[in-house]
């Protein structure tokens, strides 16, 4: 079974132990994003006809120059392929403006998504997380809300913890 991710710092420890091997993919160069258009634009499964597969292969360097990764330039090449039925019906001729719609569409989108991630770290370093899940208090024992003098503690000091908590990792408050 093949797994990827893009939020390997989330994983936890225990899914993290089960993992066989592991192969880090580093970010796709220009050549390796031609390949990957180029791989596209001659698939069978998009059902281009010969005049737009020229078409679209003439615009490789162009593409390549579009800092996507695999699954990106999947996902926009099937946003021009709904823009082309949109436009003409099922006929496989998707065009480059297709293309460049699709693209800029994909562009923008994470545009707006570095912006929102921005904003959002910039809230936290400004009011907290706001995390709502409990966490455990070193004062009383009990479940008590997040708050923003919590910190991590390591599997080897859950002995101070709860027994319940064996095998995890909690956020307790700093002033143990």
């Amino acid at each position: 079974m093949f797994l990827t991710t893009n939020r390997i710092g989330t994983i936890d420890a225990a899914f993290m132990s089960r993992i066989q091997v592991a192969i880090h993919m580093g970010v796709l160069d220009e050549g390796h994003r031609r390949i990957i258009w180029e791989n596209w634009f001659n698939n069978e499964k998009l059902g281009l006809k010969r005049s737009s597969k020229n078409a679209l292969l003439a615009q490789l360097d162009r593409c390549a120059k579009i800092n996507m990764n695999g699954r990106e330039i999947r996902n926009t090449l099937n946003t021009a392929q709904s823009i082309s039925y949109t436009r003409v019906g099922a006929d496989g001729n998707m065009s480059p403006e297709d293309l460049k719609a699709a693209a800029n569409e994909a562009q923008s989108f994470q545009e707006y998504l570095l912006l929102k991630v921005k904003e959002q770290r910039l809230r936290h370093s400004q009011y907290g997380t706001g995390d709502s899940r409990t966490r455990l208090s070193s004062k009383s024992g009990s479940m008590g809300g997040a708050s923003d003098d919590m910190a991590v503690v390591w599997p080897e000091e859950l002995s101070r913890a709860s027994s319940w908590a064996a095998g995890h990792v909690l956020s307790m408050r700093r002033d143990l």
